[in-house]
């Protein structure tokens, strides 16, 4: 008969996709590897405020001490958890990774295991980044590597012209929300800008295109707005007869 962790492991598990806001937040990485470093990294690039557990870290753990990560080249104390807000365990020993797990789930803390799914409470998903554009690939941990077969063809599909894309339309949301009435009809409006070629334009490089397109839209749902304000004004004032 399958052991419990057996069947835990083979279960579907439905995990709920997010993405978490870390800026200033403190987070540990246990571990003192390449593959700790980057995780250390990311959650850098993210904000985060980090600590970093392990015995003889590699070199590239340098060049994060210099951008704030404090290191500490010893093993792993369960007092470590303290009050993280996210602990990612970056070890090859499975014991270490259990330790860390069973230290974070008692203080109520997410946790990753790298590849030790049995040691995890979220799983981190591969990522596609185009400026501010992130897509996130995930099989719940059932298929790493069709996650980043996924992954690889995504890169192919997504040029630099999705976060030109995302700057710009970024750059309208605010008088959209003000000029534009209706989650309809906004949802419309920026349909119509990729419909009249927004994108093709960022991708040949004709920003001023595009960004005339994305006005011109932008104006025609305002003024469709404005024109049905009158007719609105009147359907109320008879319904009040």
């Amino acid at each position: 008969m399958p052991s419990g962790a057996a069947l835990r492991y083979n279960a579907p598990v439905k995990y709920y996709p997010l993405f978490m806001d870390l800026e200033g937040r403190p987070c540990l990485v246990v571990g003192a590897g390449a593959v700790a470093a980057r995780k250390a990294r990311s959650l850098l690039d993210c904000g985060a405020r980090v600590t970093v557990v392990g015995v003889r870290p590699v070199a590239a753990f340098r060049s994060l001490e210099r951008r704030g990560v404090v290191l500490r080249d010893r093993r792993f104390r369960a007092s470590d958890v303290g009050r993280q807000a996210l602990i990612i365990a970056a070890t090859d020993d499975r014991a270490v990774n259990a330790a860390v797990s069973a230290a974070a789930r008692r203080s109520g803390i997410p946790v990753n295991a790298v590849d030790d799914p049995e040691h995890c409470s979220f799983i981190v998903p591969a990522v596609v980044t185009r400026g501010d554009l992130t897509v996130a690939i995930s099989t719940g941990g059932r298929s790493p590597a069709a996650a980043r077969l996924v992954k690889e063809r995504i890169s192919e599909v997504l040029g630099d012209e999705y976060a030109a894309l995302v700057r710009l339309l970024g750059a309208h949301r605010g008088r959209m929300k003000d000029a534009v009435a209706g989650q309809p009809a906004r949802a419309g409006a920026w349909k119509r800008m990729i419909d009249e070629g927004v994108l093709e334009s960022l991708r040949g490089g004709d920003r001023a295109g595009a960004a005339n397109t994305v006005r011109r839209c932008l104006d025609e749902a305002a003024c469709g707005t404005a024109a049905a304000r009158p007719a609105r004004a009147m359907k109320k004032e008879a319904s009040r007869r």
